[in-house]
């Protein structure tokens, strides 16, 4: 009996807390303001399973009745919910100025879901009516992206997020993000992608284009090419990205707003302000030098003189527009006197002219329709002061540096060619290795491949990789060299790009898989930890063959040189490594053409 009465009392307990958890999920569902009758029953039905297991679960079998909270008949529905749903329904219809999404990039999108969170914010009185209106639009999401737009598939990648284990939205869903999801799944595509590698940066059109309506083209291809709808937030939240559209801006504009302007890239500018600098200059150069649009094609800093404009103003051939809308215009009434006194200091004798329309009185100057040009349109120097050529200094200074990194690129070209030829060429002079600087036998050079069977060398086989150093935090440092060289199985062994070729030994200590999510790493004697990756495509068989051979010469020369070195003074060394089956008398195993002090010639097999 007591224990009945003790799992009763931990019931009604358990029942009490029950209660107020089942109190509270009503009052939550009531808020919502696009729950129905059904979202009602479905959590009684399943409060009820809830209350059923507990009295199972404690063995109550009393005719005492537990009964579950209900809360919808004492509750009232939000004021303003009719009216807002209303509101928002009429501005979705047809008639509305909520218009769906059909088609666009992720930026005309995030333009359209700014512009549709903002009408709806006007709609409201509150933050609580924006936060109703907010739930409500989500509920009529569908009716914003339609089955024909452009974005369907992101709409339904972000609803099937949304939707609980019964295929029914969640509670409490806002419309505004689930724009935001879709927004950020565009970005992130690689439609997105593609659209920024197309860009294509705007061109100065001269004689068209000002600054104002550059900088609208300019602005549009950032927005496309960054894939941003604010340039000028994005680029003042990136000083080196900033840095870099500086000098892209300058090289698109006339150099000669550039020099009046003498911006300094470094400097810490807003972008927009960046942009009026050049916007002033402009307006300054447009108020003191009328003649800045008569520009060249090729160099818009210096006059044009391929145009109409070049010849003296006082010649009446000047002009080559049609003579209706030409008032210098050749015309024989005004320059019959003109005409009488040339004829007098010439020698030229009066010729019918093939063309009646263009006769004058100087009929052979009018042959196959040809105008006459004094002096054949050549400027006459004689009277003329000594005229100077100037030059633009930043165009000079551009060129220059345009031959300069030719000049360093070719150098570097050059450099590298040179070396590769002296890498193939060292190899194959049949083994010779002259110059080498040999070390000292109590400090070996190769003290581990020294140490290996001399049966083992006639089998061994190398194999290319490099090492990357991998710090504490698993990241690479790319700051440090990254080592290249043969892997002999624990022996990893790296060659000088110097003449002679110098060989350095590293001796792996550990082999680690699945180190920092890495596939093979390796821990050297100095406890650095190195990635290890294979590059035996890029390195050929037979230069690593070459490398091989020319190891194994220096190790028989060097034994030959150090006779008298039967251990190592490095305890730690001669333990790692296992015992050589070396020869008792080693000058009879080798055949040496020459030995010096320090030049050796070693001939291979």
């Amino acid at each position: 009996m007591n224990d009945e009465n003790f799992r009763l009392e931990v019931f009604l307990a358990s029942y009490k807390v029950a209660k107020k958890v089942w109190s509270r999920k009503q009052k939550q569902l009531m808020k919502n303001p696009h729950s129905t009758s059904t979202d009602k029953k479905v959590l009684l039905e399943h409060q009820a399973k809830e209350l059923e297991s507990m009295l199972n679960y404690f063995n109550i079998k009393d005719e005492t009745s537990y009964l579950i909270p209900y809360e919808w008949d004492n509750a009232e529905t939000h004021p303003r919910l009719e009216k807002l749903t209303n509101i928002i329904v009429n501005q979705i219809s047809k008639n509305g100025n909520i218009r769906p999404f059909m088609k666009g990039s992720n930026i005309e999108f995030g333009l359209w879901k700014d512009d549709i969170m903002k009408f709806i914010k006007k709609l409201t009185v509150d933050e609580e009516d924006y936060q109703i209106d907010n739930q409500l639009c989500m509920s009529l999401a569908s009716k914003l992206i339609l089955q024909s737009s452009e974005v369907k598939s992101y709409f339904d990648i972000a609803m099937k997020r949304r939707m609980n284990e019964e295929g029914r939205l969640k509670q409490g869903l806002l419309v505004s993000n689930l724009f935001n999801e879709m927004w950020h799944d565009m970005r992130k595509s690689n439609v997105n992608r593609n659209s920024q590698m197309l860009a294509q940066q705007p061109k100065w059109l001269h004689g068209k284009d000002t600054l104002k309506t550059f900088n609208k083209k300019y602005n549009k291809y950032l927005c496309q090419r960054l894939g941003v709808q604010v340039v000028s937030a994005f680029l003042d939240g990136n000083q080196v990205l900033r840095r870099e559209y500086y000098m892209n801006y300058q090289f698109c504009i006339p150099s000669s707003i550039c020099k009046e302007v003498k911006f300094d890239i470094y400097k810490d500018v807003a972008w927009d302000a960046f942009l009026k600098l050049f916007i002033d200059a402009e307006d300054f150069m447009k108020t003191w030098d009328r003649l800045h649009h008569i520009t060249n094609k090729k160099n818009h800093n210096r006059t044009n003189h391929g145009n109409k404009n070049y010849y003296h103003k006082n010649n009446f051939y000047s002009k080559t527009t049609p003579y209706q809308s030409n008032k210098n215009y050749y015309n024989q009434k005004t320059n019959d006197k003109y005409n009488d006194k040339f004829l007098q200091n010439t020698s030229w004798k009066q010729k019918k002219g093939n063309n009646n329309s263009n006769n004058t009185r100087i009929t052979k100057l009018n042959r196959n329709n040809k105008r006459f040009i004094l002096n054949n349109g050549k400027q006459n120097n004689k009277n003329q002061n000594n005229l100077v050529n100037t030059v633009d200094i930043e165009e000079l200074s551009r060129s220059i540096c345009r031959q300069v990194q030719n000049m360093l690129l070719t150098a570097k070209m050059s450099a590298l060619i040179i070396l590769s030829i002296i890498m193939l060429m060292v190899p194959s002079v049949n083994g010779q290795l002259t110059g080498y600087n040999w070390e000292d036998c109590n400090n070996p050079r190769l003290p581990y491949f020294y140490r290996l069977p001399s049966k083992h060398l006639e089998t061994i086989v190398g194999t290319a990789v490099s090492l990357t150093l991998i710090g504490d935090d698993c990241a690479p440092l790319t700051d440090m060299i990254t080592l290249i060289g043969i892997e002999y199985n624990n022996i990893f062994i790296t060659w000088s790009m110097t003449v002679p070729l110098t060989p350095t030994e590293y001796f792996y200590k550990d082999i680690l898989q699945n180190y920092c999510e890495l596939p093979e790493v390796v821990k050297l004697e100095n406890g650095d930890h190195y990635a290890r990756f294979s590059i035996q495509q890029e390195i050929n068989d037979n230069e690593i063959a070459d490398y091989t051979q020319i190891t194994k010469e220096i190790r028989e020369e060097f034994w030959k040189r150090c006779t008298q070195c039967d251990h190592y003074p490095n305890a730690q060394i001669k333990s790692k490594v296992s015992e050589t089956n070396l020869p008792l008398n080693k000058e009879s195993h080798f055949k040496v053409e020459t030995t010096q002090k320090n030049t050796v010639t070693v001939s291979t097999p």
